[in-house]
């Protein structure tokens, strides 16, 4: 069951042989966007898993969204958020699940101030 579900057309596969080449690529992105985090003062709590799924939104650009449990990680300077899912926990508590996509003009905007905060 779990095999057929990762196998399906809602995910995409790396193959084996361009993951390394895709490595570099999500590394710069990682370090670019922990400078843009820290230049809207928005470092605080961002872990590198948070940054590796930001610069991987980053790299796939329209074609990857990511549904997570703590939207502020994905800051609204950068990311849009498409839609935000609301369930009830065992425990009676209400959860919110956003989901949210990389946005290349918020971004450009974004990489502009640093450029000129950094010239």
């Amino acid at each position: 069951m779990k095999e057929q579900f990762i196998s399906s057309q809602f995910f995409g596969h790396i193959k084996a042989e361009n993951h390394l080449k895709i490595f570099q690529k999500i590394f710069d992105n990682s370090l670019l966007l922990s400078k843009i985090y820290a230049h809207k003062n928005l470092a605080l709590g961002s872990s590198f898993i948070d940054l590796t799924l930001a610069s991987l939104l980053m790299y796939l650009k329209t074609n990857a969204i990511l549904i997570t449990g703590n939207k502020r990680d994905f800051p609204s300077c950068l990311f849009d958020t498409l839609s935000v899912l609301n369930f009830e926990s065992k425990e009676g508590n209400i959860r919110a699940i956003g989901i949210v996509a990389f946005n290349q003009a918020k971004f450009d905007r974004c990489y502009k101030d640093l450029q000129k905060l950094e010239s």
